[in-house]
């Protein structure tokens, strides 16, 4: 590993910790031709190892140059072993050099899977009524006069 990622190699195992196995991070060592991982913290989230290649969207920052304009991405999609994964990237430059990337990558399955049971727990599992608009409830006929005159005209309101 090229000496000058070194402060960025004791970053990979604090963030790993810190965010938790979900959470894959990778330092990139890109002064050779392969642009190989140098650190990993969680390789199971990807499932890559130590001196694997730079990854096809990050292959892809470097060649198109978006490490010209950009500091890093964050928030842009990744699959590894047929999982949807949500990835950020540092550029890391030496001045005008490119000479590695910090990489994040969080694996949210678990996550959205337990959103979806705790909205099917609440009954917001979107079942049934698609497109059949929402239902207002009202307490009194007067109440629901107003509505169906705001259904109608809008907020413009009963006529005088």
């Amino acid at each position: 590993m090229d000496r000058r990622l070194e402060p960025y190699r004791a970053l990979v195992p604090f963030l790993g910790q810190a965010l938790g196995p979900d959470y894959e991070v990778a330092l990139h060592d890109l002064t050779g031709e392969t642009g190989a991982v140098a650190a990993l913290a969680n390789g199971g989230v990807t499932g890559q190892s130590l001196g694997a290649p730079l990854c096809g969207m990050a292959r892809r920052f470097v060649q198109d140059g978006l490490w010209h304009t950009r500091e890093f991405v964050t928030g842009y999609q990744a699959e590894s072993a047929a999982k949807g994964l949500r990835a950020s990237a540092l550029f890391i430059r030496d001045g005008e050099a490119l000479i590695g990337m910090l990489c994040i990558y969080f694996d949210a399955a678990k996550y959205s899977r337990m959103a979806r049971e705790l909205l099917a727990l609440c009954g917001l599992h979107g079942e049934g009524g698609r497109g059949t608009g929402a239902e207002t409830l009202t307490a009194a006929l007067p109440d629901a006069v107003r509505t169906a005159v705001e259904e109608v005209t809008g907020r413009a309101g009963l006529p005088s």
